[in-house]
């Protein structure tokens, strides 16, 4: 008979952690397993960077709440360790394991998060080429930064844009592979992208965009990276940072209803009754349309994995709606993007301000009297409460004709949207 359990979470980051808190607010005594590949503490991949810079050292990766060293004991979760699922079987309701054994279950989380995504291109195997997902992946291109003397960054998001500055300010010379048009493309219109990369190339990164990588070449030492645009680019070592999917491999063939990941109902469940989804993996309802989406933002994690948690033990809470949301800091400046900025619906109001001398832009999107979006460059706003902002439907109210008109004075609407939602909750 293989082992069972009440609750069984696959996977241990973001999501799981937050499930993990949620089903012990309303279940004390049930089984719960925690079923983790990696030997390492629960840790989330966006924190990578900063092993990489030195500013963490691996036994500092874990997330906040385990920290504390008795969290799992505490909360009575039983943590297994390298272990990786091969295969769900919900008519069983059980698991298999990739090297033996089964464990079976009453309810089922699945929170595997997302995997590299390894395009087909001649020498993509080569051992200098490195991606960015795990804490080994990180210590390897540490390692590369203090022995090399060059890189190239393939693929411009917000990862591999940190990752390009880390390398540059360890002596690194970095040359960034886009094929979009401008960098960030996923989380900053074009004209917030344009002032930051005159930043990254003001600091002697050199920008590639509108090009792919089509060949990994090894040439003594180095490896030759040659673009569709013709241009070759000798480096030293390769980090490949073109994007992630979610790792829906374990679920192939088991019924689970996936389209890119593993489709969800508000209540953060599957098409099967009893099996949840929940972070990077899940595709789950998009707060602005009837839609779904892959929301891959750590607010959106914790929310899920709450809801996916709640919903696991017979609460039911309903989860409103994934709001992309992006946080950057590069060179100095920060930057902030949230909701609906980009691919409007063209009945919105657009209000821009920007500033090339010192790196100042604000674009808010106004839809139905309601924030719906904004990007704001060396801005000083709160992301938290501009979410709240947005999730709650704020009215604009008096203060629109202020904000659309030129020059407003931000601050003070922002201020008075800050008393209006304290009002609200009062």
């Amino acid at each position: 008979m293989a082992e069972s359990a009440k609750y069984v979470i696959i996977g241990a980051s973001t999501a799981s952690i937050s499930a993990v808190e949620a089903i012990r607010k309303v279940d004390r005594q049930g089984s719960l397993v925690v079923i983790s590949k990696e030997e390492h503490h629960p840790y989330t991949p966006m924190i990578l960077p900063y092993v990489l810079d030195g500013t963490l050292g691996e036994e500092e990766l874990g997330l906040r709440e385990l920290r504390e060293e008795d969290f799992f004991e505490r909360n009575a979760v039983r943590m297994l360790r390298r272990k990786e699922v091969r295969e769900v079987r919900p008519v069983e309701k059980s698991l298999v394991f990739k090297d033996s054994g089964r464990m079976g279950y009453e309810k089922l989380l699945i929170a595997t998060g997302a995997q590299p995504i390894i395009p087909n291109i001649p020498g993509i195997d080569l051992p200098e080429i490195c991606v960015l997902r795990t804490l080994e992946d990180a210590v390897k291109i540490k390692k590369f930064s203090e022995q090399k003397k060059t890189a190239a960054v393939i693929g411009a998001g917000l990862i591999a844009m940190h990752v390009a500055e880390i390398l540059s300010k360890k002596g690194v010379r970095v040359t960034v592979v886009e094929k979009m048009p401008h960098i960030v493309p996923q989380s900053f219109d074009a004209p917030s992208a344009a002032m930051m990369r005159k930043v990254f190339e003001d600091n002697g990164i050199v920008i590639h965009t509108g090009v792919t990588a089509t060949r990994f070449v090894k040439k003594g030492s180095a490896i030759q990276v040659g673009l569709d645009s013709g241009t070759e680019v000798e480096v030293d070592f390769v980090l490949l940072a073109v994007g992630v999917r979610p790792a829906i491999g374990l679920v192939n063939g088991s019924g689970i209803f996936c389209n890119r990941g593993i489709v969800s109902n508000e209540r953060m469940q599957t098409n099967i009754p009893d099996i949840y989804t929940a972070g990077d993996i899940s595709e789950a309802k998009d707060f602005f349309s009837d839609g779904k989406i892959i929301s891959p933002i750590q607010p959106d994690a914790v929310e899920q994995g709450l809801i996916a948690g709640f919903n696991m033990t017979g609460k039911e809470e309903r989860y409103a709606g994934g709001i992309s949301m992006n946080i950057f800091r590069f060179f100095g400046n920060n930057a902030f993007s949230i909701g609906l900025y980009n691919n409007l619906f063209h009945d919105e109001e657009i209000i821009t301000h920007s500033s090339a001398e010192r790196i100042f832009y604000r674009k808010i999107v106004i839809s139905d009297d309601r924030l719906s979006g904004a990007i704001f460059m060396n801005d000083d706003v709160d992301p938290g409460i501009v979410r709240n902002l947005i999730r709650n439907r704020t009215n604009l109210g008096d203060m629109k004709p202020e904000l659309i008109s030129k020059g407003a004075n931000f601050e003070t609407w922002y201020k008075w949207l800050m008393e209006e939602e304290i009002h609200k909750r009062v």
